[in-house]
């Protein structure tokens, strides 16, 4: 049994059904992007599930919708109308013919949200994901090295298509865009952790979900990152996102860390000195993550 389901014949299977898939997908994606009222976009890896989970909670206290089903497209809006559809989308990862659509010409007063993270931060969990999270199939099909699960962190992170220059040109396209977009909001993990109930409650109003202090209180401590360990390894959610691919192999789950400039640690001092010169050469200005930005904000009057 083992040797069929490892034959080339059985990975040339795997590998059309992933592509069929992909090709059925273009169509539906688009067709929710066009219905979208509000487009969320985020580098993979950014902590966009853990925000959705939130959300989740805000609906489900606001409205009663159930929390096993995060809000995707109109699933929340076709039970309750003022739940807006909201399209999610890492944009790297859509078919040609919906990235042809994410941008500020082609968007025009729609509302974006812009969630980041330190894309140092999200060089590492992108590695855990394409790595071990993706199937070789899939890999394949993204044309990306067969032998990933065995390369070093840092040779990935420096790699151009699929590392950290990669996030960073991601990160500067996005800058432009959205600063073309009279309705933009931006988001910050690193925000959103240090102050989550008022980085959230702003989400919240710019949503139109109006959620009081209670509810953003019950909601961030509902999706507290052990917590939602926990509900991965049992299954909970209705969505793949949210399950590990490997129960007995940490580095295959959802949600791993979660930490805030956790990048340091799986570096030698030497590899963060060559990550932070990226940043600090690579990235335009505007998010927080460059040297020159951080020392700033550490020397601000009332900053301990």
């Amino acid at each position: 049994m083992s040797r069929i389901a490892s034959s080339p014949f059985a990975r040339i299977v795997e590998e059309v059904r992933a592509w069929r898939r992909l090709r059925r997908r273009t169509p539906k994606r688009l067709q929710k992007l066009e219905t979208a009222h509000v487009i969320f976009l985020s580098p993979a890896k950014a902590g966009r599930t853990w925000v959705r989970v939130m959300l989740t909670h805000l609906c489900h206290q606001r409205y009663g919708t159930p929390l096993d089903t995060i809000i995707a497209d109109d699933n929340l809006h076709r039970a309750v109308a003022a739940i807006p559809i909201v399209f999610f989308t890492h944009d790297v990862n859509e078919p040609p013919a919906v990235r042809a659509r994410l941008s500020a010409g082609a968007l025009g007063e729609r509302r974006l949200v812009h969630l980041v993270r330190d894309p140092r931060d999200v060089t590492v969990s992108r590695f855990h994901e394409l790595a071990f999270r993706k199937t070789a199939p899939e890999r394949r099909l993204r044309g990306l090295p067969p032998d990933l699960p065995e390369w070093p962190l840092f040779a990935f992170a420096l790699d151009e298509r699929m590392g950290l220059p990669f996030v960073i040109e991601s990160m500067n396209r996005w800058a432009r865009e959205r600063a073309a977009m009279p309705r933009a909001l931006l988001v910050r993990y690193e925000d959103l952790r240090a102050e989550p109930l008022r980085e959230l409650g702003r989400l919240a109003d710019f949503l139109g979900l109006g959620a009081r202090e209670t509810e953003l209180a019950a909601a961030v401590e509902y999706a507290r990152f052990e917590r939602l360990q926990a509900r991965e390894v049992g299954g909970f959610y209705d969505r793949a996102i949210l399950r590990p691919g490997d129960r007995a192999d940490p580095r295959t789950y959802k949600v791993r860390r979660g930490e805030v400039g956790g990048y340091r640690n799986d570096f030698s001092p030497e590899e963060v000195a060559v990550l932070d010169r990226l940043v600090d050469e690579r990235l335009l200005p505007g998010y927080g993550y460059t040297s020159s930005e951080r020392e700033r904000v550490e020397a601000a009057p009332g900053r301990s």
